[in-house]
């Protein structure tokens, strides 16, 4: 099994919906650098390129866009694990 970090992955979840690693650092109240560490690491790891940077705009790439409906999937299932156990 991969050496999965959540945080990386609700980063890159946040980033990808923001469209802005500035606007996902500021919404996950973290430093704008933490944020652009995480995904590269998660990048890194996956050996695969996620996002498309440039200097005015951030998008997802194929890639991306199938990992995020992933990621997307297993955070909501999480959440529901999670509201289980607090009933």
């Amino acid at each position: 099994m991969a050496n999965n970090d959540l945080n990386q992955i609700r980063i890159f979840v946040s980033v990808a919906s923001m469209k802005s690693f500035t606007k996902a650092a500021e919404i996950l109240k973290i430093e704008k650098s933490t944020v652009s560490t995480k995904v590269s690491q998660l990048e890194q790891r996956l050996n695969i390129r996620l996002l498309q940077r440039t200097t005015r705009k951030v998008s997802l790439t194929e890639a991306g866009e199938q990992y995020l409906s992933y990621c997307l999937a297993a955070l909501e299932q999480l959440d529901k694990g999670e509201q289980f156990i607090n009933e």
